[in-house]
This record gives C-alpha cells, sequence and structure tokens, in this order.
C-alpha cells in the first residue's frame, strides 16, 4: 500500500447464489481471518447488466433449491443463473483490461517504463565498456 495506492480484488464469477456471494465471501475472510483491511472490491463480471448485454443464455434449472443462499438471490435477480464461460474470452479479456486500467495510473506506467528502458541502455553501455576493458587486460596478459 505504497505511495497512497489501495489494493484492488477485481472479481469474475458466475451469476448464481453462490458465485454471487462469492466476492462477499472473498472479502469476509480477508478482513476477519487475515486482518486485511483497506482493500477495494470490484465485481467485474458476471453482472445482469453483461447478461442482457451481451445476450447470453441462462438456465433457470441450474439455482438450486438446495443451496442456501437461494432465496435471498432469487428474491434479487430471479432464476437467472450463467456461468461466466458462457462470455466469449475476448469480451472476458476486454473487461479484465478494462478493469484493471481503471485503477492503473497509465501515465505514471508509461514513465516508469520510459525510465526503465533508459536505465537498461545504460548498463548495456557499461557493460559493453567493462568487456572491451577485460578484454584490453586479457590480451595484455596473453602478450606478456
Amino acid at each position: 500500500m505504497k505511495r497512497g495506492q489501495k489494493p484492488v480484488i477485481l472479481y469474475f464469477g458466475d451469476m448464481d447464489p453462490s458465485g454471487w456471494q462469492m466476492l462477499e465471501a472473498i472479502k469476509q475472510t480477508l478482513e476477519d481471518d487475515m486482518d486485511l483491511w483497506g482493500v477495494e472490491y470490484q465485481r467485474v463480471a458476471l453482472t445482469p447488466e453483461q447478461i442482457m448485454s451481451y445476450e447470453l443464455p441462462h438456465d433457470p434449472q441450474a439455482v438450486k433449491i438446495t443451496d442456501r443462499r437461494y432465496r435471498h438471490y432469487v428474491e434479487r435477480f430471479g432464476d437467472l443463473a450463467v456461468e461466466l464461460d458462457a462470455l466469449h474470452p475476448q469480451v472476458l479479456r476486454q473487461l479484465a483490461v478494462e478493469a484493471i486500467e481503471s485503477h492503473f495510473d497509465m501515465d505514471l506506467f508509461r514513465e516508469q517504463v520510459a525510465v526503465e528502458q533508459l536505465e537498461q541502455e545504460r548498463l548495456a553501455s557499461i557493460k559493453q565498456k567493462i568487456l572491451a576493458e577485460m578484454n584490453g587486460l586479457t590480451s595484455q596478459t596473453s602478450q606478456t
């Protein structure tokens, strides 16, 4: 959590009673069991809006009445149940990229990449000079 950065957990999961509750369970475990506070939690996928937007197939039979989360889930979402893998891999990738970039200072990242490139070039130059000096010393030693 250096430089005022707040850790973020991006969650991707099924849209069903267990999948919907999973992010809250992760949060509770990290806070209560591991004493990890000050973390931001974001559900990236799946959401009801994504299911409608991407016209994902859903299976009402997949919402199991035996799931202890069933009643609360059905009250909120009805019998909407969709597996995360119903999303096309490219869509899932794009959602992940957008979620990461929304929490990532791209300008700072580009600056750091440029600095790193300059440092690598400088180190390569120093290495070449050292190797040239060592080669010069080696050839002097072998001539004597």
